[in-house]
């Protein structure tokens, strides 16, 4: 073999397949050695959006929202530190789970969000829940049927 002999030509999907999985698997190294993995997660789908690389409708199909899309860029555009991204991601997360609780008791009860006895549900709820240190809106809710169930069936009073 010579000096300027040429190699085989390898067949060129081969060759993008094992590229891809090795920066797929340098990426996801990047990634996980970073102090706070979820964090630049959130930032690199950001600027993915913001280039257009990617569309907010590819991300549905995997199951990121919209509302959590622009509450991501809302995020990263007021907060100065990955810490407080992390805090403010996580505020949005357990505000989302907040709200899916309640919509599934006012689903049981036959309510439509929006409705004045879904809003009467979410304050009595909430009151009940801060009044008696409950964070699970669960528990608070099997709590006030057993404890008070007429609060949730007349108007709130302050």
């Amino acid at each position: 073999m010579g000096l300027f002999k040429k190699e085989p030509v390898k067949e060129a999907v081969a060759d993008t397949q094992e590229e891809q999985g090795n920066l797929f698997a340098h990426v996801v190294a990047i990634i996980a050695s970073t102090p706070d993995p979820s964090s630049y997660v959130g930032m690199i789908i950001a600027k993915l959006l913001e280039l257009g690389v990617v569309g907010a409708e590819s991300l549905e199909k995997i199951g990121i929202t919209l509302d959590e899309i622009e509450s991501l860029l809302t995020a990263l555009n007021n907060v100065e530190s990955l810490e407080e991204l992390d805090q403010e991601l996580e505020i949005r997360a357990a505000i989302r789970r907040y709200d899916k609780v309640l919509v599934e008791i006012g689903n049981e009860r036959g309510l439509l969000p929006g409705s004045e006895s879904f809003k009467t549900l979410r304050t009595v709820l909430a009151g009940f829940a801060a009044d008696n240190n409950l964070t699970d809106l669960r528990i608070a809710y099997r709590l006030l049927l057993a404890e008070s169930p007429e609060l949730l069936d007349g108007p709130v009073s302050f």
